[in-house]
């Protein structure tokens, strides 16, 4: 049975908790299996200095449940700052894997390296979090160490305050093919 819930589906999986996988709504006393799966997209006009023209920006996240694991998903993308600046969430091999619990998926990584003979310690948490038919994203702790260590992003971009809505084009064979359409304007 299908229900939307705050614009989101859900499918009724089962009323044990421990036999469902993915993250759990409650609804009229029943457990049910929340589907975040899906393309996420912001579009927004940036400027461009040198020719003091606007151009579309996308930004897009890919979200998809991994397979046969508990609150697993994995997570792909890339972000559009100021100037065309970029950041690519991905993993080192392919994409991000990501846990989801309270309502949000969370990467954390903790850095360590040497400058000047003294240890530098990082810790990096990117955390999405989900509302209706939107996501934001935040890089946690002030200190935007996602941002500057762990992803590639270009000077102008941050990780933290962002908003994407959900693509009525959830499968994702239709969301690569809107990113590659919209990616090539």
């Amino acid at each position: 049975m299908m229900l939307n819930l705050l614009g989101l589906s859900l499918v009724v999986v089962c009323s044990i908790p421990t036999v469902i996988s993915g993250p759990l709504v409650q609804s009229s006393g029943k457990l049910k299996s929340l589907n975040i799966s899906g393309c996420y997209i912001s579009k927004e006009m940036i400027d461009i200095p040198s020719s003091k023209k606007k151009v579309l920006a996308v930004t897009w996240l890919k979200i998809k449940k991994i397979t046969n694991a508990k609150n697993k998903y994995y997570v792909i993308g890339n972000i559009t700052g100021a100037y065309m600046n970029i950041c690519s969430i991905q993993g080192e091999n392919g994409p991000l894997q990501m846990e989801y619990k309270n309502n949000s998926l969370n990467y954390r990584e903790a850095m360590e390296w040497k400058d000047n003979n003294k240890t530098v310690k990082r810790k990096c948490h990117l955390k999405i979090k989900f509302l209706k038919n939107k996501i934001t994203t935040e890089d946690v702790g002030g200190d935007y160490n996602c941002t500057r260590y762990v992803f590639s992003c270009g000077n102008h971009v941050s990780l933290s305050d962002l908003t994407f809505s959900l693509s009525k084009k959830t499968k994702m064979k239709a969301c690569n093919k809107m990113i590659n359409k919209h990616s090539k304007k």
